[in-house]
């Protein structure tokens, strides 16, 4: 199947990277009625999302070599499957407990999905085209937090929280069954020849780790935005979940606004030059946060997380895409540590710091200026390593 045929697939691979944000957008809007009808508290809801998120990075780091070694299909339908399960065990959750096993697995099937998606298209496209498809794909993702929060929020409303999850298993089931008649038994790739590289020497390779923490740079703020906002706009800022809504829902316009003339800079430019742009709005932003974690106003709070969400938008794609570009041999095994190192880093160390920096947006800020630190600093470490052995080669 060439390149031009593999079009038809882009439509299911959108679908798979839906299916790892709606569990964490259609969930925010519901945490108010979960804690009273399962009497917790709001806080210790929001550990379903870093275990949402640390299993799905655990996740890839099994589901991504298996995926090389055995094919993209059979991955895909096994985790949609575990995805089916879980969502039916939230559906009928009666404590905290099972909920957040339900959490757990749920990220497990969601990873096979992005590890699909990912693989896929590394499998069929060069390095600038992956970056400018990694790039549409992140803008479509950000679809879901702009209309999934108001959809939970109605269902909430309406029906109660459990439905927000039977709506996620309904999805995981017709997707299943579009994944058995469009994805391809035998995986289709430039070089057809899987290369058995040791996860280590991806993570240490000098054109993938700096660009790998860049995209963690970028996963952290996503992933505390999600975390915090609930806390800062409901329970500070006293929002309804439906006033709630509508601002989560601005902000994925702005991602998607973003993410667009992310894809024109990237073709007019290039990858990197689109990564480094966002570093500077991720780095602005965390400054701002920082010295100010709790905004006294609602327009304060959309402003600095807009930049957030800028350098999210001109980050995320590109870094992928130029992180996994040395890995056309084994775009399985490598778009599984790059998974895990999005997911699980920025969620632990958004999770520790948040343990010692609790006031408002401050563990966010903290979070998504480290990595994106680190990724300057490693970059700037290899080029100079790099450069002196040029000038030894050379004597």
């Amino acid at each position: 199947m060439g390149n031009n045929n593999y079009q038809r697939i882009i439509p299911l691979l959108i679908v798979f990277l839906l299916l790892n944000s709606i569990p964490i957008d259609i969930y925010l809007p519901a945490v108010k009625s979960i804690a009273i009808d399962l009497s917790t508290s709001v806080v210790s809801l929001q550990l379903g999302i870093y275990l949402y998120m640390i299993s799905k990075g655990v996740g890839q780091l099994l589901l991504g070599p298996l995926s090389d070694k055995y094919g993209r299909r059979p991955i895909a339908l096994f985790s949609l499957t575990i995805y089916t399960i879980a969502s039916f065990i939230a559906v009928v959750s009666i404590n905290l407990e099972m909920l957040m096993a339900s959490r757990f697995f749920q990220g497990f099937g969601a990873c096979g999905c992005a590890i699909t998606a990912l693989a896929i298209v590394r499998d069929n496209y060069n390095k600038s085209e992956c970056a400018r498809i990694y790039s549409i794909l992140s803008g479509v993702q950000s679809l879901v937090p702009a209309i999934i929060p108001l959809i939970g929020s109605l269902i909430v409303i309406n029906f109660g929280w459990r439905y927000c999850f039977l709506f996620l298993m309904l999805i995981s089931i017709i997707t299943i069954i579009f994944s058995i008649n469009i994805i391809p038994r035998v995986n289709i790739s430039i070089s057809g020849v899987v290369d058995n590289q040791s996860m280590l020497s991806i993570i240490i390779n000098r054109k993938f780790l700096p660009y790998a923490l860049a995209s963690v740079s970028a996963t952290a703020f996503i992933v505390q935005y999600a975390v915090n906002s609930p806390v800062i706009l409901i329970d500070i800022m006293r929002l309804t979940p439906v006033e709630f809504s509508q601002v989560f829902g601005f902000n994925a316009l702005l991602i998607i606004f973003f993410s667009y003339w992310a894809t024109r800079v990237i073709r007019k430019y290039s990858p990197e030059v689109a990564c480094n742009i966002g570093l500077v709005f991720l780095a602005l932003m965390s400054v701002l946060f920082f010295f100010n974690p709790t905004p006294n106003n609602l327009t304060t709070y959309i402003v600095v997380t807009s930049l957030g969400s800028a350098g999210f938008s001109f980050c995320l794609g590109s870094s992928t895409g130029l992180a996994l570009s040395p890995f056309s041999k084994c775009a399985g095994k490598a778009s599984a540590v790059i998974g895990f190192l999005q997911c699980v880093l920025s969620s632990f160390a958004g999770f520790v710091f948040g343990l010692f920096f609790s006031e408002g947006a401050q563990s966010m800020s903290i979070t998504v200026f480290l990595f994106a630190f680190l990724s300057v600093m490693t970059s700037l470490l290899f080029r100079k390593w790099t450069n002196k052995r040029i000038q030894i080669s050379s004597t």
